[in-house]
């Protein structure tokens, strides 16, 4: 039997041996075992932890870790050197014991490093310590740590230019900051989708670097090279370690001129059959293409029938650049035949100033659309769990309408 303490005590045990006797009886004979562990004759060096990771660090502050070297033998420990290797981003911290030292049997000295990233790497290095224990004279403890990467942010994450002339530019601006810990490059300023949108005088050339908390604004220009909606994006790339392409949404309307430009749609209202006596009503709609407010000077009605909705606005009224006004139109059948008319919309368009919109209707004494449900109740009674039961209604349509 072999006893090998592992720690300085006192230790005790039972060793069973099985017997087994001519007859083929088996029994066990207990024998009682005890020893002490004592300190060995020699320092004992035990270096605890081995390893000191920093973790990420902000550039330029200092982030401190200790190892400890405890003495396990039975003499002192005389420690001769503690040597850093690797990065000269570690270094040894206030309060480390000046070489050579002495840990005495059963002690313990505290070591503190010290670690101040200067760039935005990752850092290995290592502490080689050195001593007078016979079996293991140098023991080495690692060490990691990184400053904090770039983190891009940019602001706001969507340029609406609007309405703007043919011929015209509008430029508006985003941010692009480093709210990270360490130097930011931006290697890429791309505007995508339509070619109307560019990058504005003063942008910066790329590549260019944000320092921790640094920001840049970035103009964009948009010139409309025709009338329409026109979008796209502004493509930022970056050494950002977990977002190394941020999109600002672009939009821009091309307007036809600094004057308003009148739009209706649709120009045709069908109020199909309408039974008589009753009123239906349909909606178009006035939209400015232009660049400048429109102002629409009266709406007129014509035709058997037709009339405008109390719910309209009151001429004059204004459609801003851009933006749509909805014109209702009533449709009340009075008799059997079909009937047409017309809306008449007048605006300061000055080569549109007036937009006519189509008006037809019929009557008829068939009602438009006349649903009837049978029965109004299903009533499933009692339904064993698991099992199902189908009961019907049925839904009849009669009318002109299909709704």
């Amino acid at each position: 039997m072999v006893y090998t303490p592992t720690a300085v005590a006192a230790d005790a045990g039972i060793l069973s041996i099985n017997i087994r006797d001519p007859l083929g009886t088996v029994f066990d004979v207990p024998v009682n075992v005890a020893g002490s562990g004592t300190a060995p004759a020699n320092a004992d060096i035990d270096v605890v932890p081995l390893s000191l990771d920093f973790g990420t660090v902000a550039l330029g502050t200092t982030a401190t870790l200790t190892t400890t070297i405890s003495n396990l033998g039975g003499t002192d420990l005389t420690v001769t050197g503690l040597t850093l290797g690797g990065s000269a981003d570690f270094a040894l911290g206030a309060g480390a014991p000046a070489t050579s030292f002495t840990v005495a049997s059963g002690g313990s000295v505290n070591v503190p490093v010290d670690y101040t990233p200067s760039d935005g790497g990752v850092d290995n290095g290592t502490l080689s310590i050195a001593s007078d224990d016979v079996d293991e004279p140098n023991v080495v403890v690692s060490l990691t740590g990184q400053a904090i990467p770039p983190d891009i942010d940019v602001a706001p994450l969507s340029l609406g230019f609007g309405s703007v002339a043919l011929g015209a530019t509008a430029t508006l601006t985003t941010t692009i900051s480093n709210v990270g810990g360490t130097d930011l490059t931006v290697t890429g300023l791309t505007p995508t989708g339509s070619a109307d949108f560019s990058l504005g005088a003063g942008a910066p050339a790329v590549p260019f670097t944000l320092t921790a908390g640094g920001s840049v604004n970035v103009p964009v220009d948009y010139a409309p090279s025709d009338v329409g909606a026109d979008s796209g994006t502004l493509d930022i790339v970056s050494d950002d370690p977990d977002e190394s392409l941020v999109s600002v949404a672009l939009s821009g309307f091309g307007a036809s001129s600094a004057a308003c430009d009148i739009d209706v749609a649709p120009l045709t209202l069908d109020f199909g059959a309408v039974l008589i006596g009753s009123t239906e009503t349909r909606t178009t709609s006035v939209g400015n293409m232009g660049a400048a407010d429109c102002t629409v000077s009266s709406l007129g009605v014509s035709g058997t029938g037709f009339a405008l909705n109390p719910a309209n606005p009151a001429t004059p009224f204004t459609v801003p650049a851009g933006g749509s006004v909805n014109v209702l139109v009533d449709y009340t059948a009075n008799d059997l035949v079909a009937d047409s008319g017309n809306l008449a919309i007048t605006s300061d368009d000055v080569d549109e100033p007036v937009v006519n919109v189509a008006l037809t209707g019929t009557g008829t004494t068939v009602p438009p659309s006349v649903c009837q449900v049978a029965p109004l109740s299903l009533d499933f009674g009692a339904v064993p769990v698991g099992t199902s039961v189908t009961l019907t209604t049925t839904v009849t349509h009669t009318g002109t309408s299909s709704r």
